[in-house]
């Protein structure tokens, strides 16, 4: 284009008396139309109504809309929190290609064994805590209630079963719970829940560390007492976690031995226990503050039907009730793809309102 501009204005040269005026006139012509083609190129409206800030490169995510790709869209800078995995710092870009592509790890590379320590992440309910002021809809069973000391035992068998050196840190993440206020004038406090065998002594000064964290900690805007799936959304939020870490309910336990190879490996990645029998289907109907949304299958069937938006459809398997790797850096990015949806999950306080579990 800009080459045509130039034969023009060569042409009218030859053809024009050559004076300032007709030399000015079209001079101004040329700049007029650079500084179009310019804004033709650059300008690239995001989708109506949503702001760009809220996309990653690649797509819009909007729980509403099918994924699309953008086109020449101007690099969106990805927040400093998102980091490569340990895997992806290990390999270089030459030796993941090689791999990734044929299966072999090129001669020269060190060699990679799965030799990094994991933190375990235990989330616990106090259930002999007072029940929340906000009533559920259905109360539930008695026996759902019922107090094994589950995580003392689970936390126990971790100690017999992981080889030493494996674990980095032991993590339990649980609940606060609303203190009635002292006086008729004065509001209610939030008090932190502690198992009541769990010495009193600086824990965090452990080797490897145990760590006790409450919902306040994670959640980013509010904090009251909050459902185990709303929990769960905000692992992305977790400080101090390295790399990989293995998620536990408190009704899970190690039994065998185990090596680290069992849970992940930087050239394989996590290791996931699938239960094949069980498929995920996608569901984009949003059932929020509905009894059918109660239970974990609702919010599966809506959170599958996000990631076909993003990454296409395909078949996707039940996870098995076991302990689960997670990387918290995956985690971090997942919080930025989807934060509208988690943002959501965070704000109720009740099950049947998880319309999202990411």
């Amino acid at each position: 284009m800009i080459i045509a501009l130039s034969k023009l204005r060569n042409t009218l040269k030859l053809n024009q008396p050559n004076h300032s005026a007709t030399r000015s006139l079209l001079n101004l012509l040329i700049i007029t139309i650079l500084l179009l083609l310019w804004l033709i190129h650059h300008h690239q409206p995001g989708p109506a109504g949503q702001p760009e800030h809220s996309l990653l490169q690649g797509g819009d995510h909007h729980h509403h809309q099918t994924s699309t790709l953008v086109v020449d869209r101007p690099i969106i800078q990805i927040p400093s929190s998102i980091q490569p995995t340990s895997a992806q710092e290990a390999l270089s870009s030459r030796a993941a290609e090689a791999w990734l592509s044929r299966g072999i790890i090129l001669s020269g590379s060190e060699p990679l064994t799965p030799t990094r320590p994991i933190d375990l992440l235990w989330t616990w309910a106090n259930d002999s805590a007072p029940i929340p002021i906000e009533q559920p809809a259905r109360i539930p069973s008695a026996y759902l209630y019922r107090q094994h000391d589950e995580l003392r035992f689970s936390l126990r068998s971790s100690l017999q079963s992981l080889p030493e050196g494996f674990v980095r840190s032991r993590l339990i993440i649980t609940a606060d719970q609303p203190s009635p206020p002292s006086t008729e004038n004065s509001t209610p406090q939030i008090t932190h829940s502690r198992p009541n065998w769990l010495p009193t002594l600086p824990i965090e000064h452990l080797s490897p560390p145990l760590i006790l964290k409450h919902h306040s900690h994670i959640f980013r805007f509010i904090h009251p007492h909050k459902p185990l799936q709303a929990a769960q959304c905000q692992f992305g939020h977790l400080d101090g976690i390295r790399d990989n870490l293995l998620y536990l309910n408190d009704d899970c336990f190690f039994i065998n031995k185990f090596s680290q190879g069992d849970f992940a490996s930087e050239l394989f990645g996590p290791v996931f226990r699938i239960q094949f029998d069980l498929k995920v289907a996608d569901d984009q109907e949003d059932r929020s503050g509905t009894d059918p949304a109660r239970g974990e299958w609702p919010s599966l069937g809506y959170s599958n039907y996000l990631l076909s938006q993003r990454f296409g459809s395909r078949e996707r398997r039940y996870l098995s009730h076991l302990p689960k790797v997670l990387n918290i850096h995956i985690m971090r990015e997942v919080s930025e793809i989807w934060k509208e949806e988690i943002f959501l999950v965070s704000l109720h306080t009740s099950p049947a309102y998880l319309c999202a579990w990411v």
